[in-house]
């Protein structure tokens, strides 16, 4: 049989007369002697439901008759093995003399069982269609109770079928309330029951009181008695051994009993008859373990509703298809429900692998596991490389670069330490260099590049413009800062070379080398009237001066005449309109402090890329202003972009790959979605793989949130943002499966919904608990089947 999930849709489910009718026609796929089965679950996260049968039009119609859908499924998990079982069975008693059809509610039958079922416990009804006798005795039996020809009862209207309930529970007064709750969420049903729960000691009993009635008949009377005895006991023994195995219930269990049919009844059952004045309906008309229902008594028994009565908050679990439990395609990232190991395929993360999650739900630990593989899969290609032993195990290629934008500071010690302990395991130095803005003595990211001061103002004017949001710098700004940018260029290289430059020309630098070694960024703070139209005039003066002399050089010659439109006739106050907002971006920017130091140490992208190194750009140093942070990283970023583009052609034919990771995509966004889009979509050709994670999503641009959104591997943790929860659910429900803003809310610390694919197949996603490889980075390789 096979066996399919009802799960919340979002539809309303019919109400009343509809749901009455709808439900009748719910076996109509089953064929005479055929068993379906209603199977619902309780365990500490709340109500599973289920339908077992040979029939898909069967399941789907049950789904929709309760407002939901169906998603088929290997088995049903039974919560825990539960050591006692029961069934539900009639004793002598009538029916009532109403029976409610119309105005049947689904919410107020399921609600007592949504918030009574207990924890560990299961229920499972199975029904079949009732067969030509059983459907006389019942109406016959019914028409006598109610003392009408013609019963208006469910038990006699249309499509009504032969149903048995059995139960499961951690103890015997648990199974018995769980009978008597049963019967009391089924609509109309109006039977008087009562629990028999199985017991392995009743059938031992059972034997024993009657082998010593026979040893007595045999010791009394004859010798020839012992032969009955010696069946009896045989007879007695085989009970027991099915009481025994029969006595609670197992997921084996439970494959095996869900197709077994309701029982009939051995002998007819006795006719309605008047004695001395008093009615009588005749016997039960079926096995005491079967009862003729209208489908709609049960059916809310599957109803999804009831998880959000059952007072469990909670995201239903998934489990991981096949393709991610082999350990072979890629990095371990967890465990799914049943304790199955999930892995990504690491061929496609070329793809890209964004996480989303709010703060302390686990996305930063997502994002440092992937981190850790890409490290391993270098280190051992290294060694491998330098004649090592190899460990048969490799990924991205021995050719990897590694970029990380690290935003909030304290999480550089998490990286480095990563590199030590995988770096001691493989014998190879895991040397990871580190690039703090915050930090003098560390390396510092050269942001100009080279080339004549035209191009490097236009390089930089152009990263200074992406790295500000909101269409911060427009054209008319951007036209000062290229031509400010030029002559502050100029300035600092005259400055490191000892002033010689002006020397040659004949310049004057008197007044201007007295204001101290300074960085490009302060001179083009200064030039824009940062300290003062005098200040701003002395140094571009001296830049006019010595560009105007003979034998100055193309550069300051440049730098000369992109001044004049703001020095050349030009009154202060007219300057200062065409000065005061590309000035404010400067400001902004020398809020980084040491890290336009022209003396401090630099590194540069194509550097980075052409010794395939490892390395954390820390953009969030203590103390320093968001928007600094934010501007520099897409900055970065930005350049990044052109390095790759410029140094990259081909390297994923060629097997090699450049990894960029950051835990706050919205610090890389800028000005606008074009760089991430650029790497999302060109990137793949260039090895670009794209590791990013945020907290942020609403405040994402909507082009960036779209192009993470699409990447191949989408972990999403617990976001209780009701727009983004929603949206989030909507894209993981687009392979058929049904998620819903709730189900995202309520995800429990360190578990994610995982959308991903295998071979280029697209899965359907899952549920995992993220594993805690920070507590012992030790086992990390040996976990991911590297044999250190």
């Amino acid at each position: 049989m096979n066996i399919w999930r009802v799960v919340r849709s979002g539809k309303a489910h019919l109400e009343g007369s509809d749901f009455v009718l709808a439900a009748r026609s719910i076996s109509a796929a089953m064929g005479r002697g055929d068993v379906s089965a209603l199977v619902v679950t309780r365990d500490e996260t709340g109500l599973m439901q289920f339908v077992s049968s040979d029939y898909a039009s069967l399941a789907q119609q049950v789904a929709s008759v309760v407002g939901a859908e169906c998603e088929e499924c290997d088995f049903v998990d039974v919560p825990a093995d539960m050591p006692v079982s029961g069934r539900m069975v009639a004793r002598r008693g009538g029916v009532g003399q109403s029976s409610s059809q119309v105005g049947v509610s689904v919410d107020v039958a399921v609600g007592a069982l949504a918030s009574q079922m207990p924890v560990g416990s299961m229920i499972v009804v199975r029904f079949r269609k009732p067969t030509g006798g059983e459907a006389r005795h019942v109406k016959r039996w019914v028409a006598a109770r109610l003392g009408s020809a013609v019963p208006q009862h469910h038990s006699t209207s249309a499509g009504a079928v032969v149903a048995s309930v059995d139960v499961g529970a951690q103890d015997r007064h648990d199974a018995a309330q769980l009978v008597e709750l049963v019967r009391s969420v089924m609509p109309g049903f109006d039977v008087d029951v009562r629990a028999r729960v199985d017991s392995p000691v009743a059938p031992i009993v059972a034997g024993v009181a009657g082998g010593v009635v026979l040893a007595c008949a045999a010791w009394l009377w004859s010798w020839w008695l012992l032969v009955p005895l010696f069946v009896w006991g045989v007879v007695c023994a085989w009970m027991a051994w099915r009481a025994r195995v029969n006595v609670g219930w197992s997921t084996a269990k439970l494959v095996r009993e869900v197709s077994a049919a309701p029982p009939k009844r051995c002998v007819p059952p006795s006719r309605p008859r008047r004695d001395e004045g008093k009615e009588s309906a005749g016997g039960y008309p079926l096995a005491r373990g079967s009862f003729m229902v209208g489908q709609h008594t049960i059916v809310p028994l599957v109803a999804p509703q009831a998880e959000g009565l059952s007072g469990a908050s909670r995201s239903r679990s998934r489990p991981v298809p096949a393709a991610c439990q082999d350990a072979s395609i890629g990095p371990l990232i967890g465990v799914g429900s049943r304790g199955e190991s999930a892995h990504v395929d690491a061929q496609g993360l070329w793809q890209g692998f964004f996480a989303v999650g709010e703060a302390g739900s686990g996305k930063t630990f997502a994002l440092l596991a992937q981190f850790a593989f890409a490290v391993l899969d270098k280190l051992t290609r290294q060694k491998a490389r330098r004649g090592g032993v190899s460990v048969g195990r490799h990924f991205t290629g021995v050719h990897h670069p590694i970029i990380v934008f690290e935003s909030k500071g304290d999480g550089v010690a998490a990286y480095r330490n990563w590199c030590d302990t995988l770096g001691r395991q493989v014998g190879v130095s895991g040397v990871v260099d580190v690039i703090d803005v915050g930090d003098a003595s560390s390396l510092a990211l050269d942001m100009v590049g080279s080339g004549s001061a035209v191009d490097r103002a236009r390089r930089f004017t152009d990263a200074m413009k992406h790295g500000f949001a909101d269409d911060a710098i427009r054209e008319r700004s951007e036209e000062t800062l290229r031509a400010v940018m030029c002559a502050a260029f100029v300035l600092q290289d005259m400055q490191e070379d000892g002033w010689r430059g002006a020397d040659r020309v004949g310049a004057s630098t008197a007044g201007v080398a007295d204001l101290g070694r300074l960085s490009f960024m302060q001179w083009a703070h200064i030039l824009l009237g940062g300290r003062g139209d005098d200040a701003g005039q002395l140094v571009a003066g001296f830049v006019r001066d010595a560009a105007a002399r003979e034998g100055a050089w193309p550069d300051l010659v440049d730098a000369g005449s992109g001044l004049a439109p703001l020095y050349d006739s030009v009154t202060p106050s007219a300057r200062r309109n065409l000065c005061e907002a590309p000035r404010n971006k400067v400001d902004a920017l020398l809020g980084a402090g040491s890290w336009w130091d022209p003396g401090r140490r630099r590194v540069t992208f194509d550097m980075v890329l052409y010794h395939e190194r490892t390395v954390v750009i820390n953009c969030g140093a203590s103390g320093m202003p968001t928007t600094v942070v934010s501007a520099l990283s897409a900055m970065a970023l930005f350049l990044l972009r052109a390095c790759v583009e410029r140094r990259c052609v081909g390297w994923k034919d060629q097997d090699r790959y450049v990894s960029v990771m950051c835990d706050e995509l919205k610090l890389l966004q800028g000005s606008s979605p074009q760089v991430i889009e650029w790497l999302r979509n060109q990137g793949r050709a260039f090895g670009v793989r794209l590791f990013f994670a945020t907290q942020y999503p609403e405040q994402l641009e909507a082009g960036v949130r779209q192009a993470a959104l699409g990447f191949g591997t989408l972990v999403v943790l617990r976001q209780e943002n009701p727009q983004i929860a929603g949206a989030l659910a909507e894209l993981l429900s687009l392979r058929g499966q049904s998620w819903y803003a709730e189900d995202v809310a309520n995800l429990p610390r360190f578990t994610a919904v995982v959308k991903t694919s295998v071979r280029g197949e697209t899965l359907p996603p899952f549920t995992v608990r993220l594993s805690d490889f920070e507590s012992d980075r030790g086992a990390f390789a040996s976990r991911q089947g590297w044999a250190l």
